[in-house]
């Protein structure tokens, strides 16, 4: 059982400072807390890193352990081991020392395009709340569990409704439904957006080099290598390829950072994605341009000096 569940929005916090130094309630850092049962990590699959977990408690306890993660152990002992270490609390207006017994692994607790906050972990008797969730791990059939445990809470107590029972899938995609549906969209414009590029430039291009037929005739009429004069070619469409290309980037980075707040786990610059795109943009290069030279170095140079 857990009074506050990750992506919830639904966190109690308090301010809080260390032992044997000042507490000033106008400075001191901020954390998140929640009253859990000693299952609830193993449960919820959050590691332990270090020291253990208090034992189960539904009696109002005065000086309890508590469990704190990884990013508020770091402010604890920003050196060293955050076990044993006092946690200044004011707790009903008064100050009160909390021991930490033990370190657990980060929680996104806000969402995935949140950071990890401080948080700490109490016993359920330390700090009632008399909202609390029950979390079950399932295997295999989630629906038909779910329903089994409706039954045996209605024989327990018809009076005491299962409400909002679902999985933690179900949970994680109602955060992520709104920046997961902008992505696609977004997705969806840029590949449209690559599609048109790639035949705007396949155009220019092709039509650049046939306008040149009469230039490449010319030089070969005159005793120029065909290969010589295909990579003339495309030497010139390398250069403007790659100025475009040079554009495209800044222009990249810009939308890139607009975008950062719908990208989870992806960096507003990432280099897999800019380099796919600029390989792509280059192969449809190297086909316009390849395809009407190897034309014109085969038409008959008389033909070409006849033609306008």
């Amino acid at each position: 059982m857990a009074s506050d569940l990750p992506f919830t929005s639904e966190n109690r916090s308090t301010t809080f400072g260390l032992e044997g130094q000042p507490y000033d309630e106008s400075r001191a850092p901020r954390a998140d807390f929640h009253s859990v049962l000693p299952e609830y990590f193993a449960v919820m699959g959050i590691p332990l890193v270090e020291g253990g977990i208090f034992e189960e408690s539904w009696e109002l306890v005065a000086d309890p352990p508590v469990v704190v993660n990884e990013r508020m152990a770091r402010i604890v002992a920003p050196a060293g081991s955050a076990l044993g270490r006092g946690v200044v609390l004011d707790w009903g207006g008064q100050l009160r020392t909390l021991r930490v017994v033990g370190v657990v692994g980060d929680v996104l607790d806000d969402g995935f395009d949140a950071v990890a906050e401080p948080i700490f972990y109490l016993p359920y008797g330390a700090a009632p709340n008399r909202g609390m969730s029950v979390v079950a791990r399932i295997r295999g059939d989630a629906a038909g569990v779910m329903e089994g445990m409706r039954q045996a809470i209605a024989r327990a107590d018809p009076d005491v409704p299962a409400a909002e029972m679902r999985t933690l899938d179900a949970l994680l995609a109602e955060t992520v439904a709104r920046p997961r549906a902008a992505s696609w969209i977004g997705a969806s414009l840029a590949l449209l957006a690559l599609l048109v590029a790639s035949a705007g430039i396949y155009g220019v291009l092709s039509y650049a080099v046939q306008s040149r037929t009469r230039e490449i005739g010319i030089r070969a009429a005159l005793g120029a290598d065909a290969r010589k004069l295909v990579s003339m070619v495309l030497g010139h469409t390398a250069w403007l390829l790659g100025v475009g290309l040079a554009l495209g980037l800044l222009g990249a980075l810009g939308a890139g950072r607009a975008l950062s707040g719908i990208l989870f786990g992806v960096r507003p610059w990432d280099p897999p994605s800019l380099v796919l795109a600029a390989v792509l943009l280059a192969d449809v290069r190297l086909v316009a341009a390849w395809l009407p030279a190897r034309r014109a170095v085969r038409v008959d140079p008389k033909e070409a000096l006849r033609s306008d």
